[in-house]
């Protein structure tokens, strides 16, 4: 399996429209595809200069992960959906689930994980997030 980096399966652009600024340069938090998991951020640059726990809601972050334990993504993605919080309907991926603020989605064998802010579970950044998660598997086609 091709196991991507995160960052380039969101173009900058629609990172900035997610946002509702400009955004910096993503920050590739793991650039090591064999641990099995990796994560890419956004975030605005005013956040970036002027960080505040107001401004986390200007971060996005976009996770890519293999599944653990031998699974399958089918069968892994199937076990750890038992404990969603709330069901999602993303545009382009196979299927996905809340578990908090927490977007987890599936599209073929890759397995997505996206949330705004610190994991916020408010309406905004669940919207946000749902964007970012929809740019990904849209990347993915």
């Amino acid at each position: 399996m091709s196991f991507p980096d995160p960052c380039e399966l969101v173009p900058i652009e629609t990172a900035s429209e997610i946002l509702g600024g400009e955004s910096a340069p993503p920050d590739d938090m793991d650039s090591d595809a064999s641990t099995g998991l990796r994560s890419c951020s956004w975030q605005t640059q005013a956040s970036i200069d002027e960080p505040t726990l107001d401004g986390a809601g200007h971060v996005l972050t976009l996770t890519v992960m293999e599944p653990m334990g031998g699974m399958s993504a089918d069968d892994f993605f199937a076990t750890s959906k038992e404990a969603a919080t709330d069901e999602a309907d993303v545009e382009g991926c196979d299927d996905a689930y809340w578990m908090g603020g927490q977007l987890s989605a599936i599209k073929g064998d890759l397995l997505l994980g996206g949330a705004a802010g610190l994991a916020d579970d408010s309406a905004d950044a669940k919207e946000s997030a749902t964007e970012l998660v929809a740019a990904a598997c849209g990347s993915l086609s």
